[in-house]
């Protein structure tokens, strides 16, 4: 995984012992991207909010 700027401030805030740590590193966010975004089609059309009527 690539450091970003905030990656690397939670990583010294949460520390390295931290579960959230731990997790991350179990799961491959990566892989879990399509599926999640498929769940919310609008995110693609930035439109926010309550459907139409």
């Amino acid at each position: 995984m690539q450091m970003s700027f905030g990656t690397l401030e939670l990583a010294q805030r949460l520390k390295r012992d931290s579960v959230l740590m731990k997790i991350d590193v179990l799961i491959e966010w990566e892989k879990l991207r399509p599926q999640l975004t498929n769940l919310y089609k609008r995110e693609l059309s930035h439109g926010g909010g309550q459907e139409p009527f």
